[in-house]
């Protein structure tokens, strides 16, 4: 099982094994930048303002071996 995101107008739904959808997010190709890696600022990671392309920024930190941009497992980046 794996998971795919288009380059172009998509939607990413989280939901429990029993089907309950916890949270959702509808993107298009707007948000999207050639080796960018983006994250939403974390005073707005609720299920509402998650979903506002505004509260969303690059990510500079790297905290991975590989050297790339991202916080995987971290807290994201602010957006100030």
């Amino acid at each position: 099982n794996g998971m795919a995101l288009a380059n172009g107008p998509d939607e990413v739904v989280l939901a429990r094994p029993d089907g309950t959808e916890i949270d959702w997010l509808h993107y298009d190709e707007t948000w999207y930048s050639l080796a960018v890696a983006i994250g939403v600022d974390p005073k707005y990671q609720d299920a509402g303002n998650n979903d506002d392309k505004m509260h969303w920024c690059v990510q500079t930190s790297i905290v991975s071996t590989g050297g790339e941009p991202g916080t995987p497992g971290e807290l994201n980046d602010g957006c100030e």
